[in-house]
């Protein structure tokens, strides 16, 4: 991209560059961060930016204002979200001064959750277990089809205790469908997670099972990079 930035901005910023060889650095980085994807950046935050290199160093303002309007402008050129129709996690902003080759670059990346997901899976007849649960479940409600969901994540996982109608969950369903889990996908709980639900047909004596697991994923673009000398 072209870099609108004025010949006494750009002085400053190599003296800065100096400023920090003078302090033993061969580079130093700026962070801004985003809890989502890269419109959720403040480049507000500039103004109480600090070096991640040497954390007490003080910047000066005019510093932190031309970094700004230069990430300003960095941002406009910035082709991530568009890119992918995803769940978007943590961004961050990120300049760095070259210093030894007075070279300033702005990056950004994203962290966005890829889901998978299996076809609806018909559960296996026959299983001493899952009957005992239908038998249960028949005893307690008039209700045909059943709905119970799951998630996890960051090695913590559940199964909800009430059906989606509301219906408390007997403890032989709930530990049926977390054997189930454990057998068929071992780790549902663990990393970036998984979600999914068991939808149980009283009439048909079945379970289908829908199972969603994500992963974590992160896209980077360097948007600037231009030398100060």
């Amino acid at each position: 991209m072209d870099v609108n930035i004025s010949d006494q901005d750009k002085k400053q910023l190599l003296l800065f560059t100096k400023y920090l060889m003078t302090w033993g650095l061969d580079y130093g980085t700026f962070y801004i961060d985003g809890n989502e994807g890269i419109s959720s950046i403040d480049l507000d935050d500039f103004d109480n930016v600090r070096l991640s290199e040497k954390y007490d160093l003080k910047i000066p303002q005019n510093i932190k204002a031309i970094l700004k309007d230069l990430a300003h402008q960095a941002l406009n050129y910035a082709d991530m979200e568009d890119d992918f129709d995803e769940d978007y996690g943590y961004s961050q902003l990120e300049v760095i001064f070259q210093v030894a080759i007075r070279k300033l670059t702005i990056s950004v990346s994203e962290d966005y959750f890829v889901n998978y997901s299996d076809m609806d899976t018909q559960l296996a007849f026959n299983d001493p277990k899952l009957d005992l649960a239908i038998e249960e479940l028949k005893w307690l409600t008039t209700d045909t089809v059943l709905e119970l969901t799951y998630e996890g994540s960051g090695d913590s996982g559940y199964v909800k205790d009430e059906f989606e109608n509301g219906l408390e969950v007997p403890q032989s369903v709930i530990h049926y469908c977390y054997v189930w889990l454990e057998e068929n996908h071992g780790g549902w709980e663990i990393d970036d997670g998984s979600d999914g639900s068991f939808t149980f047909n009283l009439k048909h004596g079945t379970v289908t099972m829908n199972h969603n697991w994500y992963e974590r994923k992160t896209k980077e673009q360097e948007l600037l990079e231009f030398s100060l000398v």
